[in-house]
C-alpha cells in the first residue's frame, strides 16, 4: 500500500518533484552499494592476510589472488553499481541472526569434540586420522598434499586402473554418512579424482598415438588396446555408483534435517501459544458436527485449584464483524490476555465471518490463573502498512470454568464496535 501510494504521489507530483525524489533515491541506493563494498573489501583484505600469514600457503599464490582481486573487482563493483542505480538488481533474503551464528561457531575448532583416543579405540582413531588428512576443514589444500596420508589416498586413486576404486570405497565407508559436509565432500572429491583419471588417460593415449605413429605400429601398440587401459574405462562406472550412493545419502540426510526443523517450528508454534499438552480425548461423532458439542475434557465435579494444567481458549468463529479496510472488509485475529501473557489466533484474509478454529493455552496452576482473571479478548483487524485497527473487545470472566472447569460463550455481542459477535470455549485441563 505504500508502495502504491508513493507511486501515485510521484505521477501527480510536478517535474522538479519528481527529479529530486529521483535523485535522492539514486543517492540512497549509491551509500548502501558503498557501504556493501566498504564490507566486501575488509573481508577480503582480512582472508588475504590469513593466507599470507598461513605457513601452508604459498606466497607466491596469495600474492597472485590478491593481485587479480585488486584488479578485477573495481571494474566488477562499477558493473554492479550501475545495475543497482538502473534497478536490475535483485535483493536476496539474508540467513536469520541464529543461522548465522551457528556456522560462525561450528567454524571454531573449539566447538568441536575432542579426537578419539589411540587406545582403546584404535580403529576409531585411525579412522579419525584418515579423514582430518583428506579433508580437513581448518587446514587448507596446501596442508592437504603434504600428508603422507593423504599423498598414498590420491596416489591410489589417481591410479587409472581398477585399484582406484578401493580408496574411493574406504574413504565412504568411514565418514560419517549423517555429516553434509563430509558427503559434499567425497562427491566432489570423487568428481575431481575423475577428471584427473580421465587427463592422465588423454595423456597417455597422445603419448601411445605419437609413438605408434613414430614407427607405423599403430595396430599392434596404438592407444585404447591394451586390457589395462579397458579396465581403467571400466573403473568409470562404479566410481559414478559410489557418487550416487553418496548423493543419495546426502539427500536422505537433508530430508532428516528438514523434518527436524519442521519439528522444531511446530513445537516452537506450540510454546509460543502455549499449548504444551497435546488433547487426548475419546472420539465423539457430534464434535464433527461442531466444535461446541465437543465432549467436556474434565468431569462434572469443580477441578482441585491447585493442579497444574493449561486452560485452554478454543476460540471457534466470529460473525457480523464491522469493516475496516477498503473493499468492505477486514483481516481479522483475535488476541487473548491473561495476568500479563497474550496468545494470538492466525490472521484470516477478507472475512468478516471468520472461523478460526483455534486453541490457545495459558499453563500454569489453576487459582493463580483465576486469580489473574478475567480475561481479555480483542478482535483485531491486521494491516501491512499502518497499526492494526480494533473490531471489538470482551471481557471473560472465570467463575463458570472454576466450578466445572469448562464454560461455552455463544455469540458473544463485542463491546466498543456497532455489531459483531464471537463465539469461544474456555476449558482447564490438568496435566493428570
Amino acid at each position: 500500500r505504500l508502495k502504491a501510494f508513493y507511486s501515485a504521489m510521484v505521477k501527480l507530483a510536478p517535474r522538479p518533484v519528481r527529479n529530486a525524489a529521483k535523485e535522492v533515491h539514486d543517492a540512497t541506493l549509491e551509500y548502501m552499494f558503498d557501504t556493501v563494498d566498504r564490507k566486501i573489501e575488509s573481508l577480503v583484505t582480512q582472508t588475504f592476510k590469513k593466507m599470507q600469514d598461513d605457513p601452508w600457503t604459498p606466497k607466491f599464490f596469495a600474492q597472485f589472488l590478491e593481485h587479480m582481486w585488486r584488479t578485477l573487482w573495481p571494474e566488477i563493483s562499477d558493473a554492479v553499481k550501475e545495475d543497482l542505480l538502473e534497478d536490475k538488481l535483485k535483493t536476496t533474503k539474508l540467513a536469520s541472526k541464529d543461522v548465522k551464528l551457528e556456522r560462525k561457531d561450528a567454524k571454531q575448532v573449539w566447538s568441536w569434540p575432542p579426537p578419539p583416543a589411540p587406545w582403546p579405540g584404535m580403529l576409531a582413531y585411525c579412522r579419525a586420522k584418515f579423514i582430518y588428512a583428506i579433508m580437513p576443514a581448518d587446514k587448507p589444500i596446501w596442508w592437504v598434499i603434504q600428508q603422507p596420508i593423504a599423498l598414498v589416498f590420491f596416489l591410489l586413486a589417481l591410479f587409472p586402473v581398477g585399484l582406484s576404486i578401493l580408496p574411493l570405497t574406504a574413504m565412504l565407508c568411514c565418514i560419517d554418512r549423517s555429516d553434509e559436509y563430509q558427503l559434499v565432500n567425497y562427491m566432489c572429491l570423487s568428481k575431481l579424482v575423475w577428471v584427473l583419471q580421465r587427463v592422465i588417460l588423454c595423456f597417455v593415449g597422445f603419448v601411445q598415438l605419437y609413438l605408434c605413429t613414430s614407427s607405423k605400429s599403430c595396430e599392434t601398440n596404438g592407444p585404447g588396446l591394451s586390457d589395462i587401459e579397458q579396465l581403467a574405462i571400466l573403473t568409470l562406472v562404479p566410481q559414478q555408483l559410489l557418487v550416487v550412493v553418496a548423493y543419495l545419502l546426502y539427500l536422505h540426510t537433508r530430508w532428516i534435517r528438514a523434518a527436524s526443523f519442521a519439528s522444531s517450528l511446530a513445537s516452537k508454534t506450540a510454546r509460543m501459544r502455549g499449548m504444551q499438552y497435546r488433547d487426548e480425548k475419546p472420539w465423539d461423532p457430534l464434535a464433527a458436527l461442531h466444535p461446541l458439542y465437543a465432549l467436556p475434557f474434565v468431569s462434572e465435579s469443580p477441578p482441585d485449584a491447585s493442579a497444574q494444567g493449561v486452560l485452554q481458549f478454543h476460540l471457534m468463529s466470529a460473525s457480523n464483524l464491522i469493516a475496516k479496510d477498503r473493499g468492505r472488509s477486514s483481516d481479522p485475529y483475535v488476541v487473548v490476555s491473561l495476568g500479563g501473557m497474550s496468545r494470538r489466533t492466525q490472521t484470516i484474509r477478507r472475512n468478516l465471518n471468520p472461523k478460526w478454529n483455534e486453541k490457545l493455552g495459558f499453563d500454569g496452576t489453576l487459582s493463580k490463573l483465576l486469580e489473574a482473571g478475567p480475561a481479555k479478548l480483542k478482535v483485531m483487524d491486521y494491516d501491512v502498512s499502518t497499526f492494526d485497527d480494533l473490531l471489538g473487545e470482551l471481557d471473560v470472566p472465570l467463575d463458570e470454568v472454576a466450578a466445572s472447569g469448562d464454560a461455552v460463550f455463544r455469540d458473544c455481542h463485542l463491546a466498543g464496535v456497532a455489531h459483531g459477535a464471537i463465539t469461544f470455549r474456555i476449558v482447564w485441563k490438568s496435566v493428570d
